[in-house]
């Protein structure tokens, strides 16, 4: 088993981390009010403090993810409800302390836990938190409350969990720039650094759940899109503030007007985003040139491969043919000067009732079976018909002595009118007959048979089709598995079409189409891969 990287483990455990954190900084902020701890809950700059429904608001939405990070199996029904109970909460704090900010009012929720001195430092209601506060929060509950396993609730999740971030993204760059105003709205109560903070360890762990559907994931991804990513995100996240921070320095020591600084930093910005858009998809192209050329190799090498068994198939068939041939020229001649020798003896023994010539009659009728087998088997190996007559013959042959071997039915439809094909479609679509026929014979437990061959302008057709059992669950396997494989490297290495498939009436279709004119010389192929 592989030992889990550090970097996946903090990965897989970022949920919990964040849910933890927000849980330990709420209740640090709260024993800070208990005790009045002025370094928990009054942290300095600008001497802002966490208030006292921000910091209920942290510990809700750290338990709630935390929560939400255990699995579905391990979560018990209070445990959901909990979470719910909790998330039901952190959207009324919120919503309610967005509604005294817009409406001016005052729900007497603000002081209900600790008094806060009414001119307390950018305070504009005693312990209200800050309405840039009130957002996130507000847009991270709703994202909270959307954990479910599926893409539509994980992209809403997405959403309202980076817009909860954008507040949170400002305060944080106006505390940078040593901004103060830019960290707050208007006279309104302003943000705390912590709280910026919180808001990102947050975010970053609603983000990382469900990791099969996380935001996130796309850069631990191997594709493309993950490549992108990587490459560009470093850019989005430091440029903008480094560039901005640069200008705003330049304009408070005097070296430039604030109008020129904006036109300085958006032509930096056209400039750099520009060249990196550039280099990336320079990067991106050359990637997709090296998959094309990889494309172009393997389309090849699956070219030599069909070349290759044509030549296989056509040296195969030959040496059939040769066998055949012997069988019928060779092996035939001496069994028939084997019977005629054996007729003489048994007539001139005719006279004579002796336990030979019953021996003799015994022979004779093993030899008759023996050149009907030497018959049989030079006819499989390669069918003299075939390439005499040709293939309607040789077909019509084949189905009348398959019909009176096997007892199976078959109709035989084929073109009346004479045509003419290549001695490999020939061979083809005729070991094609061979090998469907006798899967159904074996396999099917069918008791006729069909068997039509259609001769097309640029095309012929062969369909065959039983009424049997037809294919089990695994198909091809179940029905003549290396036969029907076989059948289709031979129409594929004519460019055919091959397809088997169950009937709507029962039993097994096979259809192939072979192209009378071939668009590729296969075996010229295989020889001369070069000469493409």
């Amino acid at each position: 088993m592989k030992k889990e990287s550090v970097a996946d483990a903090l990965w897989r455990y970022a949920p919990k981390i964040a849910g933890i954190t927000g849980v330990a900084v709420g209740m640090l902020v709260l024993l800070g009010w208990v005790f009045d701890i002025s370094l928990v809950h009054h942290p300095r700059y600008g001497n802002l403090s966490i208030k006292t429904n921000a910091a209920i608001c942290f510990l809700l939405a750290g338990a709630v993810l935390w929560i939400q990070s255990i699995t579905l199996k391990q979560q018990s029904r209070l445990w959901q409800n909990t979470a719910r109970i909790f998330i039901a909460v952190l959207l009324f704090i919120a919503g309610a302390t967005l509604y005294e900010h817009l409406a001016g009012a005052d729900l007497n929720i603000d002081q209900m836990l600790f008094r806060e001195k009414a001119d307390a430092f950018n305070t504009l209601a005693p312990n209200r938190m800050a309405l840039p506060t009130t957002i996130s929060f507000l847009l991270l509950g709703i994202a909270l409350a959307l954990n479910a396993p599926s893409a539509a609730y994980n992209r809403w999740r997405r959403i309202f969990t980076i817009l909860a971030m954008f507040p949170a993204m400002t305060s944080l760059l106006g505390v940078v720039y040593g901004l103060p105003s830019q960290y707050g709205i208007g006279h309104v109560t302003q943000m705390t650094v912590r709280s910026s903070l919180m808001f990102f360890v947050l975010a970053f762990g609603i983000l990382a759940s469900h990791p099969q559907l996380s935001l996130l994931s796309i850069f631990r991804a191997p594709g493309i899109g993950s490549l992108f990513a990587r490459r560009l995100i470093l850019a989005a996240l430091l440029l903008p503030p480094l560039l901005g921070g640069l200008t705003l320095a330049g304009a408070r020591f005097g070296l430039h007007e604030m109008e020129f600084a904006l036109v300085i930093t958006a032509s930096i910005h056209i400039f750099v985003l520009s060249l990196l858009i550039l280099s990336t998809a320079k990067f991106l192209q050359d990637i997709d040139t090296k998959r094309k050329l990889s494309e172009e190799v393997l389309v090849m090498r699956k070219q030599q491969l069909k070349g290759l068994y044509a030549v296989l198939h056509t040296i195969r068939e030959e040496e059939r043919r040769r066998f055949s041939r012997e069988l019928h020229d060779e092996l035939g001649q001496m069994l028939t000067a084997l019977r005629i020798d054996l007729n003489w003896l048994e007539g001139s023994l005719a006279s004579a009732k002796t336990p030979v010539l019953a021996k003799l009659g015994a022979m004779s009728v093993l030899l008759d079976q023996t050149v009907d087998a030497v018959r049989q088997i030079s006819e499989d190996l390669r069918p003299g018909m075939l390439d005499s007559l040709g293939l309607a013959p040789a077909i019509e042959n084949y189905v009348g002595k398959f019909s009176i071997r096997t007892g199976i039915k078959c109709d035989l439809h084929i073109p009346e009118d004479d045509f003419t094909i290549g001695s490999k479609i020939s061979i083809v679509i005729f070991r094609l007959t061979q090998e469907a026929l006798n899967n159904a014979s074996k396999h099917a437990n069918a008791d006729r048979i069909s068997i039509r061959l259609e001769h097309h302008a640029d095309k012929i057709v062969l369909t065959i089709q039983d009424n049997g059992c037809g294919l089990a669950e695994s198909g091809d396997r179940k029905r003549g598995g290396f036969g029907i494989l076989g059948m289709r490297e031979r129409v594929a290495m004519l460019n055919g079409r091959f397809s088997i498939s169950n009937s709507p009436g029962g039993g097994v279709r096979i259809e192939a189409a072979i192209p009378l004119q071939e668009n590729v010389d296969l075996i010229h192929t295989f020889l001369n891969p070069t000469q493409q």
